[in-house]
């Protein structure tokens, strides 16, 4: 599975979305919930190699 996209979004609060892009290109199907372990390794990688900007204030990774 080739799994292409991890997107952070916040509505009301921050919600993990996966999708598998060769399958759904449209992104209607959130894989996030049925692959965990996935979402917890890309946000441990977006956390290691995620470099504050000095333009922006807000914290994404914590």
């Amino acid at each position: 599975m080739a799994i292409a996209c991890l997107l952070l979004r916040e509505i009301q609060k921050p919600q993990m979305e996966l999708y598998d892009l060769d399958k759904d290109p449209s992104e209607s199907s959130n894989l996030a919930s049925k692959y965990p372990e996935v979402v917890q390794g890309l946000m441990k990688l977006a956390r290691e190699v995620h470099v504050p900007s000095k333009e922006v204030s807000t914290a994404i990774f914590g």
